[in-house]
C-alpha cells in the first residue's frame, strides 16, 4: 500500500531533518498494526533502530500508573475523590493541610498543588517507592489541592503508592502482574536485569554544535520514581498495544479485560485546564492530557528521560493510536508533529493544530509586572526584562541541572512567551511564529501574575517581606 511506503520514507526523511538518532513508529488502526523503524541505534556503532528496540518512554509512564490505579478502582471501590490518606494514612507533607485534602484525583489530575518532586534515587530494593513517598514530608507545595493544574512527578509517585498498598505488591510488580502480563506486553520491561539482555536503542544527547553523543547512563534514577516515568521501557509496538486497551473499552489485543468500560471512558473526561496555547494540549484528563484536532477528540501523554522518551496519541472516535518511541533529545517534537501530523492528514484528512503561536504585529505591552522570582520546590526562576524581551534565568534548587539554564523569550499573548528555536521539548516554529514555553496566570490587581508555568511545571511568585506587607 502506497501510505505505508511513504511512512516509511517520511520517517527516515524526517529523523535526518530534525537530527534524531533513531525511532521506533507504530499504528494502529480499526484493530489493525503496523510498524515501522528508521535510524540508528547507536551513533558509535551505526546499528540500525529495530522495530523491538526498547527505549525509556519516560513519563509516558505516568498512564500506566493512572490504568493501574483505575483497576484498582474497579476492583477495590476505591473512591478517586475521598482522602488519600484514608489508605495512606502516614503520608506527610510540609502542609498539613494540604496532606489532608489530598485525593487520588488531584494526583491523576495533576492538581494536587505538588512541585516537581526530586529526582531522588532510593536504590534498587522493593521499598524505593516508599522511601521517596516518605521523603517528600518536608517538600513544600506550589499551591493548594485542587486550585489549579500543576504537573507534578512527585504526585504520581504518590500515585504509585497508593497502588503498592492497594493490591499488595511493589509497583514494579503491580504493573507485571496486573497489566502487562494479562495484556500480552511482553515488550514492556521495568527492571535493568529483564531490559539490557533485549534489544535496545541507547539514549543520546545533542551537542550545542549538533552532534549526537550518548547519554552518560540508562535514564536518570532508579526504582523510586518509577510510577512517574524513571524506569518503563517498551517498544513501539507495545505502545500501540497498551493504547488498545483504552481504544477496545479496557481489552487488550489478546481479549482480557483490563479495564472496565466506564473505566475507561472516565480516564478520558478532562478534569482541569491547561494554560491557552500549551503547545501538546488543551486540558488534562486522568493520566492522559486532552487535544482537539479538527473537531476530533484526542488523548496523548509524552516523556522524555536522558536522551530518549516516547509519544502516545489516541484518537479514541477513530480507532486510532500512534505511538513513537526515539532515543536522541532534543529534536523529537519536531519529529513527532510532523509524523503524527501526517498521518492525521493521510488517514482521515485531519488537521493537527501546530505547536506555536503567531508572534504579534502590533505594539508589546509594559512586561514589567512580569518580572519577579518564581520558586517551586526544584527549581527558582527569574524573570529578567530586556528592551521587549523576557530573559528567564532557571536556578537548581536540589542541585539538579536544568537545562536550559537561561532563555530569552518573546510575548506572544497576555499568559504566553516563546521562542522561534526549538527549546529542550519544543519543536522550532517557522518564521513569524514561536513556541510557547513560559505561561503567567494569577493576575491580581496590579497586573503581576502569582505563578509561572515553566512548560507544564507551576511555580509561585516569591514575595518578599515588603511587599508581603504591602497587599
Amino acid at each position: 500500500m502506497g501510505l505505508w511506503r511513504d511512512v516509511e520514507t517520511l520517517l527516515r526523511d524526517s529523523i535526518a531533518r530534525h537530527g534524531t538518532a533513531g525511532c521506533g513508529l507504530a499504528i494502529t488502526v480499526d484493530g489493525e498494526q503496523r510498524e515501522f523503524a528508521a535510524g540508528v541505534a547507536d551513533v558509535r556503532t551505526a546499528e540500525p533502530f529495530r522495530q523491538d528496540a526498547l527505549c525509556l518512554v519516560g513519563s509516558t509512564a505516568k498512564v500506566y500508573t493512572a490504568t493501574l490505579i483505575m483497576k484498582l478502582a474497579d476492583e477495590c471501590g476505591l473512591d478517586l475523590d475521598e482522602p488519600i490518606r484514608r489508605h495512606l494514612p502516614g503520608l506527610r507533607l510540609a502542609d498539613e493541610d494540604a496532606a489532608s485534602a489530598l485525593t487520588t484525583r488531584h494526583l491523576l489530575a495533576h492538581t494536587s498543588g505538588l512541585g516537581i518532586g526530586p529526582y531522588a534515587d532510593h536504590g534498587q530494593a522493593d521499598d524505593a517507592v516508599e522511601c521517596y513517598v516518605d521523603a517528600l514530608a518536608t517538600r513544600p507545595s506550589v499551591h493548594g489541592p485542587g486550585e489549579r493544574w500543576g504537573y507534578s512527578n512527585a504526585g504520581f509517585v504518590i500515585a504509585g503508592r497508593l497502588v503498592e498498598v492497594l493490591s499488595g505488591r511493589c509497583w514494579d510488580e503491580a504493573l507485571r502482574e496486573l497489566l502487562l502480563a494479562p495484556a500480552g506486553l511482553d515488550d514492556t520491561l521495568t527492571m535493568p536485569e529483564q531490559i539490557l539482555p533485549r534489544p535496545i536503542a541507547r539514549p543520546h544527547l545533542r551537542e550545542t554544535d549538533g552532534t549526537l553523543r550518548p547519554a552518560p547512563g540508562w535514564g536518570l534514577v532508579g526504582r523510586s520514581m518509577g510510577p512517574t516515568g524513571s524506569t518503563l521501557a517498551a517498544t513501539a509496538g507495545d505502545l500501540a498495544r497498551f493504547a488498545r486497551l483504552h481504544l477496545d473499552n479496557g481489552r487488550s489485543g489478546n481479549g482480557t479485560r483490563i479495564l472496565s468500560a466506564d473505566a475507561v471512558q472516565a480516564m478520558r473526561q478532562r478534569q482541569a485546564e491547561v494554560p491557552a496555547g500549551w503547545p501538546y494540549g488543551d486540558g488534562w484528563c486522568l493520566g492522559w492530557y486532552a487535544a482537539t484536532w479538527d473537531g476530533h477528540q484526542v488523548v496523548a501523554h509524552a516523556g522524555h528521560n536522558l536522551g530518549t522518551g516516547s509519544h502516545l496519541c489516541l484518537l479514541p472516535g477513530l480507532g486510532t493510536a500512534m505511538a513513537m518511541v526515539f532515543n536522541s533529545t532534543p529534536g523529537d517534537a519536531a519529529l513527532n508533529h510532523e509524523v503524527f501530523g501526517h498521518l492525521a492528514r493521510e488517514l482521515f484528512g485531519i488537521t493537527k493544530p501546530d505547536p506555536w503561536l503567531a508572534l504579534p504585529t502590533g505594539p508589546i505591552p509594559d512586561l514589567s509586572p512580569y518580572t519577579g522570582r518564581y520558586d517551586n520546590d526544584l527549581v527558582r526562576i527569574v524573570v529578567d526584562l530586556d528592551g521587549d524581551e523576557l530573559v528567564v534565568r532557571r536556578e537548581p534548587q536540589d542541585g539538579v541541572s536544568v537545562e536550559p539554564a537561561q532563555r530569552r523569550l518573546r510575548f506572544l499573548t497576555r499568559t504566553a512567551f516563546g521562542a522561534g528555536d526549538g527549546a529542550l521539548h519544543g519543536a522550532r516554529a517557522p518564521g513569524g511564529y514561536a513556541t510557547p514555553e513560559a505561561f503567567f496566570s494569577g493576575f491580581g490587581a496590579t497586573g503581576r501574575p502569582e505563578f509561572l508555568h515553566d512548560s507544564v511545571f507551576v511555580l509561585r511568585r516569591h514575595h518578599d517581606q515588603a511587599e508581603g506587607a504591602g497587599r
